[in-house]
């Protein structure tokens, strides 16, 4: 039988995601950090990136450091309809 082992500290440090996700974006300020564990897949820290009126979003593989995700978008939606 094969019990289950306890969770295991990630490889990669909060530290190092966020060190890893600003070289993604440089200039950016990190406003979001979580740990996700997920199961069968490996852990991802998953960063959420601010610079100017752009809102990165990174994932950062916790055990190799690979980023496995990096989307980006306005933070400010601007509406084209109206006028202020």
């Amino acid at each position: 039988t094969t019990t289950a082992a306890p969770p295991a500290a990630p490889k990669v440090t909060a530290e190092q995601a966020i060190q890893i996700a600003q070289k993604q974006v440089p200039g950016a300020w990190v406003s979001e950090l979580d740990h996700d564990s997920r199961g069968q897949q490996a852990d991802t820290w998953e960063l959420e990136l601010v610079k100017g009126t752009e809102r990165h979003e990174v994932d950062v593989d916790a055990t190799s450091g690979k980023v496995t995700k990096s989307e980006k978008e306005q933070a400010d939606k601007d509406d084209d309809g109206s006028d202020d």
